[in-house]
């Protein structure tokens, strides 16, 4: 159900309590819409500071390309990620909110414990989800120790100037998002797995209402995966090689388990209801037809044959235990490519920059 639907069908809706969640709810256009004008907006300012600082006729007299340019790079990656990770941010609450929608009419709750629906923050959730962007904020000085090596280049004279502060700056803001991101999309994915254990009762029959825990994995992954994407561009300059690792190891740890922990709880449900239907046709097998009684196909129990149960039981033992169809598996393989496709892209510019500058 679009969230519009929801609002106007009535159904109980928690306001915002961050503040990303509220100024992107308080602009009447898409997310998308709202990061690349602040994008567009960064990348046009960075251009002028460059200008004003004579980075740009210095990038232009040394007969550089952008991207072989450590300040030109790292100022137009920042700029695109501090863009990035709020409108991140917002989508995947929407997705959040969208998937548990989706499931409502599979529980056995009334909705009002709290911490189990996702962003449902009280007061001490909020106070984490701050302390986790201070933390993230951490990133950036322990970047900077990985890339330069030496503790003392700043607190020399000729180190901070316009362009440093507007990198450390905006590098600030990134990482503030970013452990706040991580922070929200592991709460969401604690969320599911928690709700799983509110669902009624599991129909082997027709696992497809339970798709919405795969989404939800997938939705948390997928932007882990991009940012990976956009940060590893620096590879192609030795010196950010392990800042890409360890940005990356981060974000591909965060989305590991953002993917599997929403599905946990629902594949322990699938499992045990698996094990019960197995129990029961097991039973009926042996001669107590009164064992069906539960039984998804209770309904046809007096007219089932030997045959019928032991066809029955086959497609139990065959049901998947994880909730990932054929085509979420597809759209999961083809989101990991976006980070290889970036890898390897990079590796051809670096190539083909060293044919073409030799």
């Amino acid at each position: 159900m679009p969230l519009g639907a929801v609002a106007k069908a009535g159904i109980e809706q928690h306001p915002p309590t961050l503040w990303n969640d509220r100024l992107f709810g308080a602009v009447p256009v898409a997310p998308l819409w709202v990061g690349a004008a602040t994008a567009i907006g960064l990348l046009a300012l960075f251009a002028l500071l460059e200008w004003l600082t004579g980075g740009i006729g210095e990038l232009v007299a040394s007969d550089k390309w952008l991207w072989e340019s450590r300040d030109g790079r790292t100022g137009v990656l920042l700029a695109l990620l501090v863009a990035y990770m709020p409108t991140a941010r917002r989508y995947a609450t929407l997705g959040a909110q969208r998937n548990f929608e989706e499931l409502r009419p599979l529980f056995a709750w009334d909705g009002r414990e709290r911490g189990v629906r996702p962003r449902d923050f009280d007061a001490r959730a909020v106070r984490t989800n701050r302390i986790a962007g201070i933390v993230g904020m951490g990133i950036v000085p322990l970047t900077a120790l990985i890339i330069d090596r030496d503790p003392a280049l700043y607190f020399s004279r000729g180190y901070w100037h316009l362009e440093q502060a507007w990198m450390w700056g905006i590098g600030i803001v990134v990482c503030w998002n970013l452990g706040r991101f991580i922070y929200e999309i592991l709460d969401d994915a604690r969320c599911f797995s928690i709700l799983a254990g509110r669902i009624r009762k599991i129909n082997l029959l027709d696992l497809g209402p339970l798709a919405p825990f795969a989404r939800q994995g997938l939705g948390s992954a997928l932007p882990c995966l991009v940012l990976i994407s956009i940060y590893s561009i620096n590879a192609l300059d030795r010196s950010f090689i392990w800042a890409v690792v360890l940005t990356g190891g981060l974000a591909l740890a965060a989305a590991t388990t953002t993917l599997l922990l929403p599905v946990r709880g629902i594949r322990r449900r699938i499992r045990e209801a698996k094990r019960a239907e197995l129990r029961r046709l097991t039973e009926a097998i042996q001669g107590d037809t009164a064992a069906l009684r539960d039984s998804a196909i209770a309904g046809r129990a007096g007219t089932l044959s030997l045959a019928d149960l032991i066809a029955y039981r086959s497609f139990v033992e065959s049901v998947r235990e994880w909730p990932f169809d054929a085509p979420t598996r597809l759209r999961f393989a083809l989101y990991l490519a976006i980070p290889v496709g970036s890898w390897l892209g990079g590796a051809f510019v670096e190539r083909l920059l060293g044919v073409v500058l030799d």
